[in-house]
């Protein structure tokens, strides 16, 4: 597993209305001069971090350090 890199996999996800919406409503910053589109891929990221980092470890990668 240490050796699995996001380069390895790619992960296809449907994004409903409502979740778009928050983002739009809540972080999208217009005078941003990012793209929304480039905006919305650091939310998400940012968004799946946080979720993964606050699961449990399954202890794939051995012990915890």
């Amino acid at each position: 597993m240490k050796t699995i890199s996001a380069g390895d996999y790619s992960v296809e996800f449907d994004i409903n209305e409502k979740s778009y919406e928050k983002f739009k409503q809540e972080y999208f910053l217009d005078t941003n001069p990012m793209s929304e589109m480039a905006q919305f891929k650091l939310y998400v990221q940012s968004e799946l971090e946080n979720r993964l980092n606050q699961m449990e470890s399954l202890g794939l990668d051995g012990p915890e350090d």
